[in-house]
């Protein structure tokens, strides 16, 4: 007998396809420990019929074409479709769901009495060079979503302090950073290999609206191959990043780019490396999301170089977790990278640290967070809590 069912709907891809997946199977896994069913309810573009995943069930709703994807934004009849034929549900939580949707689900929830939440992971822009009617639609859609949406709800689960900052006068709210399941065999990765000079990795699917990874690559570039440096980039080629960032330079050969690779084989260079480095301009988009590669970089027992966007700079200052940028320069990474070399200061995280992002130290702070939405369902007061 569970305490009821929440129903998780968004743009994620299960089990382990994108950041989203991550994050919500790790949402899933606290509600469950705290006795809640979970069915993941999302859009797919595959033919699929209701399946397992993991120890939750998924409903996969397939996208035929591109009627099916415009409802997407502003249709909820599948939602409420399946909430009427299944009984004992508590909540809808919606991850970065669209604004239109979002808030006829606000009301629907509202009008058939369970809570309505939402999950917010990103405060993106209106989309690097996207035509104009598209960046229209996106600034009304996001300004909408995150200015009004969001503060008519039961309660939002957030994944940066910039996001609890600007919500926690408005609604109940809980804020929980990218998180991982230790226990899973995946990260069981063994004893790190030793080699020679530093070992850099980047993992992840970089846009110039975020990312500078062409920063990283000419801080590199700076020391010669014989120099015992090196950088592996995970997540796309050698020309998808020149195309990204419009880089004419040549590549030298102690930056190797691997494309995309699955979950379980990147994790696995990245424990193989001495650092993750991410390096990120300072604005809206970076400061309200929270790099689930910094989160699985501590998971494997590897440090981090980053500069001072989202909440790194705590994270990586309180627990000692590696090396902190104060600048978001080619020279700043150059001198921090000679420093490095020099020392050669290759230990690697303790079992503790691995431990600090695990989904099990916030399954106390959820019951709390639940138990609050629950006593003031219908009221319009709001508290926050935050660990």
């Amino acid at each position: 007998m569970t305490r009821g069912t929440f129903v998780y709907i968004g743009g994620f891809r299960l089990p382990d396809k994108n950041a989203a997946a991550h994050r919500v199977m790790s949402v899933a896994k606290i509600l469950q420990n705290l006795g809640y069913s979970i069915t993941f309810l999302h859009k797919t573009n595959n033919e699929n019929a209701e399946k397992g995943c993991n120890s939750f069930k998924c409903v996969d709703l397939v996208r035929n074409n591109i009627s099916d994807d415009v409802r997407y934004f502003y249709s909820i009849d599948y939602v409420k479709d399946y909430v009427k034929s299944n009984p004992n549900i508590v909540g809808i939580i919606a991850y970065n769901y669209p604004s239109i949707a979002l808030n006829r689900l606000r009301l629907f929830c509202k009008k058939i009495g369970i809570l309505c939440i939402a999950d917010i992971t990103e405060w993106y822009g209106i989309g690097e060079k996207k035509p104009l009617m598209y960046q229209i639609i996106k600034f009304l859609d996001t300004s909408f979503r995150m200015m009004y949406v969001h503060k008519k709800l039961d309660g939002c689960i957030v994944i940066s302090n910039y996001l609890y900052q600007y919500y926690v006068h408005y609604t109940p709210i809980i804020k929980i950073p990218p998180l991982v399941d230790v226990d899973d065999k995946k990260w069981d990765l063994g004893v790190k290999c030793t080699h020679d000079g530093i070992r850099l990795i980047y993992a992840g699917s970089p846009s110039r609206e975020k990312e500078r990874l062409d920063i990283i690559v000419k801080a590199v570039s700076f020391f010669s191959p014989e120099s015992y440096l090196s950088l592996n980039i995970i997540g796309i080629t050698g020309n998808e990043f020149k195309e990204i960032y419009n880089y004419g330079a040549e590549i030298p050969s102690n930056i190797n780019f691997y494309g995309r690779l699955n979950h379980s084989e990147t994790i696995k260079q990245i424990s193989l490396c001495d650092y993750s480095i991410i390096v990120r301009d300072t604005n809206r988009v970076t400061k309200a999301g929270f790099p689930t590669k910094f989160v699985e970089s501590i998971a494997c027992g590897t440090k981090v170089i980053a500069n001072a966007s989202s909440d790194l700079e705590y994270y990586i200052q309180q627990y000692q977790l590696g090396i902190l940028l104060h600048e978001v320069s080619v020279e700043c990474l150059i001198h921090q990278l000679k420093s490095l070399l020099q020392g050669k200061n290759k230990i690697p995280l303790g079992q503790k640290s691995r431990l600090i992002f695990d989904y099990r130290n916030y399954i106390e702070l959820m019951r709390d967070f639940l138990n609050l939405l629950i006593d003031k369902k219908g009221s319009n007061n709001h508290a926050t809590i935050q660990k």
